[in-house]
């Protein structure tokens, strides 16, 4: 302050000088207490506040935002101070692995949370990939011996490439002990898999879950997919059920994409009403890295035609059709 800055030069005169001073002269020092504060002590507190983005005016913000790509934002051209310094902020969270609460850290000052912890992730439910990747089968022949199989038939609508190890569930009924078996299963492309084993003990609707690692190999997993069961010798039995679990993936398309999905989801109660969208799109974008797939979307109501809770895309925000699905 002028006055504080006075005082200090008044106090730095030889003793008993002050008093001797007319007020003109302590009106001189007044004037220069002022000059010091506005042309020199003013910029040194200036340069301390530019030392961080946290308390950095808008001069040396425009500096931030542009050394680190945001300075064509909303919040850049448009915000408050407390705005631009949140988003500056953000910006430099960005780097490192990006964790659920490193995201949360990013994105929430972006969509105006004051809290990080309230903002919600949505992450892929693995659960419901894999039910979404199981296939039941429709049987082609029941009856399985050593020369005539019992085949089971699946149809896979999924595009891409196989995305991890086919698993084959095969139920199946015989009275014989100690059977040697062989079970097959033939990828579309032709390609025939087959797994040696031998069954102990007679099978009454027996279950048994048998893995086919060589086919992860396969090109494409939409088609045609057949499973097979021989027994040896004279021994006969019945195939009574199969289900067949694969999965595809692709960079545009296959079910087991969705594990490369994520999203935050915008609320506008834990918000201060003023999002800055684009910019935590292009944020989510960044933390995707090259193999996540990152967005924002809000929770929807009756007023845009989908019921309370569903999630839905944010407007206008260039999204690529069937990123994300309303309600999915």
């Amino acid at each position: 302050m002028p006055t504080e800055t006075r005082e200090s030069l008044l106090a730095s005169l030889p003793p008993g000088v002050r008093d001797m001073l007319a007020d003109d002269v302590i009106a001189l020092f007044d004037a220069t207490a002022s000059t010091i504060d506005i042309s020199a002590l003013a910029a040194v507190d200036t340069l301390d506040a530019d030392t961080t983005p946290l308390t950095a005016g808008s001069d040396r913000l425009r500096r931030w935002e542009k050394d680190l790509g945001i300075a064509d934002t909303r919040t850049a051209l448009f915000g408050t101070l407390d705005a631009r310094r949140a988003a500056v902020i953000s910006r430099l969270r960005e780097y490192g692995t990006p964790t659920a609460e490193m995201i949360r850290a990013v994105l929430a000052p972006l969509l105006g949370y004051a809290d990080s912890s309230t903002l919600t992730l949505l992450e892929p439910s693995r659960t419901s990939i894999r039910t979404a990747n199981e296939y039941l089968g429709t049987v082609s022949n029941a009856t399985m011996s050593m020369v005539s199989p019992g085949i089971w038939i699946f149809w896979v609508s999924d595009g891409g490439r196989c995305a991890g190890v086919p698993v084959l569930d095969v139920t199946i009924t015989t009275t014989s002990d100690n059977v040697d078996t062989a079970i097959g299963l033939q990828a579309p492309s032709g390609q025939l898999y087959v797994i040696y084993g031998k069954l102990r003990g007679t099978a009454t609707s027996q279950t048994y879950r048998v893995y086919f690692p060589e086919a992860a190999a396969e090109s494409s997993v939409m088609g045609r997919w057949r499973a097979f069961v021989y027994l040896s010798g004279v021994n006969t039995g019945t195939f009574d059920a199969a289900r067949l679990f694969a999965e595809g993936v692709a960079r545009d398309g296959g079910k087991a994409s969705g594990v490369f999905e994520w999203a935050a989801v915008y609320e506008p109660t834990k918000s201060s009403g003023s999002p800055d969208f684009a910019a935590a799109l292009a944020a989510a974008g960044r933390l995707g890295l090259a193999t996540r797939r990152g967005g924002i979307v809000h929770v929807a109501d009756a007023a845009v035609g989908l019921a309370d809770g569903d999630y839905a895309m944010i407007p206008s925000d260039n999204a690529v059709p069937s990123e994300f699905v309303p309600g999915a």
